[in-house]
């Protein structure tokens, strides 16, 4: 994505301030955001990281159900995207949001629905502690 041409006027590498017509900042994209400053301050206080920029990484899911060849098992997609492009790149897709695997979601029958086990196990599915259910 960094490399890609088509952002060459739609990203940004370090951090900007905007401002309305009306001469009052404004926050359109995440680099014109104070965190992104507070970032570049962090990489700009290491000597050895002078030159280097800010890439922050988004990671994301939706409900989109891929059940195509997959039987009973119910997966969900899960993207990759950088925030040094803008946000109307990334909301149309224009190749600024990549697939890099897809959650599996576990099912049950309705007996085990209220089972305090599994409703446990499909919690734990869901937190960054258990990457292992992360198909890829």
């Amino acid at each position: 994505m960094l490399s890609n041409p088509d952002f060459t006027t739609e990203a940004k590498y370090v951090p900007y301030w905007d401002y309305t017509d009306e001469d009052k900042r404004c926050y359109k994209n995440f680099f014109s955001g104070d965190w992104a400053w507070k970032q570049a301050d962090v990489i700009a206080e290491d000597p050895e990281t002078h030159g280097s920029t800010f890439v922050p990484l988004i990671i994301g899911s939706n409900k989109t159900t891929v059940s195509v060849a997959t039987g009973h098992t119910e997966y969900h997609p899960l993207y990759l995207s950088i925030r040094n492009i803008f946000n109307g790149v990334q909301h149309a897709h224009r190749n600024g949001v990549v697939l890099v695997g897809f959650l599996a979601i576990p099912k049950s029958t309705k007996e085990h629905l209220e089972d305090k086990d599994f409703r446990n196990f499909r919690r734990q599915c869901f937190t960054p502690h258990s990457p292992r259910y992360l198909i890829l």
